[in-house]
């Protein structure tokens, strides 16, 4: 995980000191993530171009473990920060609320949860190790509740008229 240094290597009181590579918070943060096909191939086709500008570049660093999936012009790694930034421009240019780049976990979680996916499941996937981590960041919405509480009524009683059709 690559993360702004909060205090610069010559001087402990100074803030900067750029990046610096460290582990995930939990063994949970280690994953193989499954990606959908479209993604997959957006980053083949993502991939090629950056083996191609490597090759062009006469100072292209090599990166840790193959190098940096996103890289700035030399190979280096991009400033996470920097996604940030333009994340919140992506937002005011698409006239949407700028929000956090963080937040769009948060849709995911909720999504997932939409979309019936059980709360262990979504988990792993945002790299959580415990399931009440994944609760917080799920907003699950009322008409989801009255979902569940029809497959309750059906569960329970059949096929009994639910008490929205009477």
């Amino acid at each position: 995980m690559l993360r702004p240094s909060k205090r610069g290597a010559d001087c402990p009181k100074r803030w900067g000191g750029g990046l610096h590579l460290g582990e995930p918070k939990s063994d949970a943060g280690r994953r193989v993530l499954t990606l959908p096909p479209s993604v997959l191939t957006e980053l083949k086709a993502h991939r090629r171009a950056q083996v191609a500008e490597r090759l062009a570049s006469e100072v292209w660093e090599p990166g840790p473990r193959g190098g940096w999936v996103f890289a700035n012009p030399t190979g280096g790694p991009l400033d996470p920060r920097a996604d940030a930034r333009a994340f919140k421009l992506l937002c005011v240019k698409a006239d949407v609320p700028a929000r956090r780049l963080h937040d769009l976990r948060h849709s995911a979680a909720t999504m997932m949860l939409e979309n019936e996916l059980d709360l262990r499941t979504a988990g792993a996937v945002l790299g959580h190790s415990q399931v009440s981590q994944t609760a917080r960041y799920s907003h699950v919405l009322a008409d989801r509740k009255a979902v569940a509480a029809e497959r309750i009524e059906q569960a329970l009683f059949g096929t009994r008229a639910t008490a929205l059709e009477k």
